[in-house]
């Protein structure tokens, strides 16, 4: 997808360069055309130079000698920067119709090269060429293009000769022989080792400053791609021990539940040991107790002592009981030594 994205967009770019730079589909009102001379009687290398519209100059004929090239380079100066067309002689350029894995599609140029043999009669060497992208099945993994060559021996000299006069075509075109076939073309421009000029240099600045581009629109979402990445590793690596401090929460909120549960129960009923060290504190050595009962906050002994009368005072001067009185009248045992005593108390809060 992004590779179809990059190949769409450098189209897109490519049409806003001039003509002359990028090779591409050359306006005939605003390119030099250069048409092959084949009437009988006509010398070799005779040709016909029209300039684009608008240049002050009527079509001539010329002959590429070396009066010839001194004319076309007079000529070229006029519009120095527009591209060159040669037209020529109708049936000169072949067509046929390929199909190649659309695998090779980024590589079509170094394919082709290899697979002319198979696919035409010619070597590579021989021949200038160019192809058109006719369709592609993407479900088939199939690539529909059509193949324009012709015998590069017969124009090799012209070639050679417009280029030292500074007028190397951009494309080559020629009539089919049937009638109303239409026209076939050849793109010179770009087609590399094997055909006729080098990449210009706009061209290139043009491939690096797409290169820029995109990497300008990608490096962004790379950099939070990889910060992504960084996250969800680090939370895979915390998972465990986010768990486990998740498992150890809910056991300390289920023990504070549980306390608060006890304190609430401790609330309502009293708590024993602290009646237990009340009554310890109050009570004299020579007291002891035979029953000790703690309902709802409410304390009630029963026990004897040799001063039972005073445990009221001792009992009331504790502030964890408050309220102590005899909960039944005060009896001496059978020996007469000691008093039998029943007290009832609230326990503090």
């Amino acid at each position: 997808m992004i590779n179809q994205f990059i190949s769409w967009w450098g189209r897109q770019l490519l049409t806003l360069l001039p003509d002359s730079v990028r090779g591409h589909d050359v306006d005939a009102a605003r390119a030099i055309l250069i048409t092959q001379i084949s009437a009988p009687g006509a010398a070799p290398d005779t040709v016909e130079v029209s300039l684009p519209s608008g240049t002050p100059a009527a079509a001539e004929h010329l002959v590429l000698d070396e009066d010839g090239l001194a004319r076309m380079r007079a000529l070229r100066a006029r519009a120095p920067r527009v591209p060159v067309r040669l037209r020529l002689r109708p049936g000169a350029l072949l067509e046929r119709d390929v199909v190649l894995p659309l695998a090779v599609e980024q590589s079509l140029d170094r394919v082709l090269q290899y697979e002319m043999n198979r696919l035409t009669p010619f070597a590579a060497a021989e021949t200038v060429w160019g192809w058109t992208v006719t369709r592609r099945e993407r479900s088939q993994g199939r690539l529909h293009l059509r193949l324009t060559l012709g015998a590069r021996a017969p124009i090799a000299g012209m070639l050679d000769r417009l280029a030292a006069a500074g007028s190397s075509p951009a494309l080559l075109e020629a009539a089919a022989r049937a009638e109303g076939a239409g026209w076939r073309r050849i793109d010179l421009s770009g087609q590399g080792e094997m055909r006729v000029g080098a990449a210009h240099p706009l061209l290139l600045g043009l491939a690096a400053c797409c290169a820029l581009a995109v990497a300008l629109v990608a490096i962004p979402f790379v950099k939070q791609s990889i910060a992504m990445m960084r996250v969800e590793t680090r939370i895979a690596t915390l998972g465990p021990s986010v768990a486990a401090a998740a498992r150890l929460r809910g056991r300390i909120e289920a023990r504070a539940a549980g306390g608060s549960v006890f304190a609430t129960a401790r609330e309502q009923v009293g708590d024993p040991l602290r009646a237990v060290a009340a009554v310890t504190d109050a009570l004299p050595d020579d007291s002891w107790l035979t029953d000790f009962v703690l309902q709802q906050r409410r304390l009630r002994i029963d026990g004897r002592s040799r001063a039972a009368a005073q445990l009221i005072a001792r009992l009331a001067a504790n502030p964890a009981t408050l309220d102590p009185a005899f909960a039944a009248p005060v009896t001496r045992d059978d020996s007469g030594h000691a008093d039998i005593f029943s007290i009832s108390a609230e326990l503090a809060p």
